[in-house]
């Protein structure tokens, strides 16, 4: 072990009024018309003598591989560091814009991103310049005020209270100059407001840098697929700013404490590694897709004629009809798969990894995953490197849930996973970490 060096920098990417946020349903158009509060990524770069990572936070809904490879790509440029050691995690705020494509669930502004990319790979690089000496740690805390279980009657699933928290100090103060804290809760506390924000984590941020002055606070957020903040057990994505201030001041105070308990220190280790694996897919065939389309085209025009329906209703059959008629159109042209590929990555530091999951992981998934860490400290950044949709468990899929059955086509996917793709997913973590091992 050698002597750790790090720097930490933020940049602002509030988009300008007017740029569409995403999430809630198909065909919204659900443009932004005020900015509550700003949003922001961050970039830590740690550097132990032989090896240099960079750990991106941003407060956007997702990302996807394209522009993951263009901020790595533009950040290696600058600052040398391996693209595979670079690593992109969004928080998954829905009152924010996307860089991954959806299938009209939210549309990508693509001026916005091109600016995005270099916001982010500018980060990497003013962390690079301001590396000094440092400190680091890992602590573990509990936080049972924010997360509620969302499937189902809420009662039957498992919600993981775990609050990570890595520490990185200033060698020659003790005080913080970066905390990053991992914590599984969908940002979605605010629904499908038009205001622009980083829902409760950005609440978290403001109140742990009130805290801790000088530091800059990194969240990324833990296998959340399956769980919603407490605020919509009740009225579903009707939370107050007042109540998102709260929530965030809450999980704030426990990571503050979980900080103040860990011990820091200068030697570090430092190793990444990265593979890609598939993930399987339930296809279906070009009799089973056309038979599809016929259904799709039959309840558009069923609820086009019935002057109840609600143009809700309306859009949503359309969404179908759109979905069936790709579909249709790969299969009789020979481009679709039965695998899906995704990127891995994980990321060790002394006695913690963090572990790259480009998609929403439930959270038995999850819960699995950190159980076969060989490191006592397992951040589960979820949202990073790209985003593939969700990662359901087996009981989704006999609950013929939302995330199994229907969300698939809304990360613009002809087929959904097949139902075994946790452990499959699990199973290509524990491969990467024993070979980091």
């Amino acid at each position: 072990m050698v002597n750790l060096k790090a720097g930490v920098a933020r940049v602002c990417i509030t988009p300008p009024i007017g740029v569409e946020l995403a999430g809630y349903g198909p065909f919204l158009s659900r443009r932004s018309e005020t900015i509550h509060d700003d949003l922001y990524a961050e970039a830590l770069v740690l550097d132990d003598g032989s090896s240099r990572v960079a750990i991106v936070t941003s407060d956007l809904i997702a990302c996807d591989e394209a522009f993951v490879a263009a901020v790595r790509g533009q950040a290696a440029l600058a600052t040398g560091i391996t693209p595979d050691h670079i690593m992109v995690s969004c928080i998954h705020s829905h009152t924010a814009p996307t860089a991954c494509a959806f299938r009209v669930w939210g549309a990508r502004d693509e001026q916005y991103l091109a600016l995005l990319t270099r916001h982010l790979a500018g980060a990497i690089s003013a962390a690079a310049r301001q590396v000094q000496p440092a400190k680091i740690g890992c602590g573990r805390g509990e936080h049972q005020d924010l997360a509620w279980y969302r499937l189902h009657d809420g009662t039957d699933g498992h919600v993981d209270s775990t609050v990570m928290v890595l520490r990185v100090d200033d060698a020659e103060s003790g005080k913080p100059l970066a905390i990053l804290s991992n914590h599984a809760c969908h940002a979605v506390m605010l629904g499908p407001k038009t205001a622009i924000s980083a829902d409760y984590p950005g609440a978290l941020r403001r109140h742990v840098e009130t805290a801790l002055p000088g530091c800059i606070h990194m969240f990324a957020n833990s296998a959340c697929g399956d769980i919603d903040p407490v605020s919509n057990r009740d009225v579903w994505g009707q939370a107050s700013f007042d109540d998102v201030d709260r929530a965030g001041a809450a999980l704030a105070a426990q990571v503050v404490e979980t900080a103040s308990r860990i011990t820091t220190k200068q030697q570090a280790s430092i190793r990444c590694a990265q593979t890609h694996m598939e993930l399987p897919l339930e296809t279906m065939t070009l009799d089973e897709a056309q038979a599809e389309l016929k259904k799709r085209e039959d309840a558009v025009d069923r609820i086009a004629k019935e002057g109840g329906s609600t143009s809700r209703d309306l859009k949503l059959a359309e969404f179908w009809l759109l979905w069936a008629r790709d579909l249709v159109n790969a299969l009789q042209h020979g481009l679709t798969s039965n695998e899906q590929q995704i990127e891995l990555q994980a990321i060790q530091i002394n006695d913690a990894v963090l572990i790259a999951l480009p998609a929403e992981v439930f959270t038995t998934i999850g819960t699995m995953i950190r159980a076969e860490s060989p490191w006592p400290h397992a951040f589960l950044v979820t949202y990073a490197n790209g985003c593939v949709g969700y990662i359901p468990d087996e009981n989704d899929y006999k609950n013929n849930g939302y995330a199994a059955r229907r969300a698939p086509a809304i990360y613009n996917h002809l087929f959904g996973f097949r139902s075994d793709v946790g452990s499959v997913l699990a199973a290509g973590v524990a491969e990467l970490l024993n070979m980091l091992k």
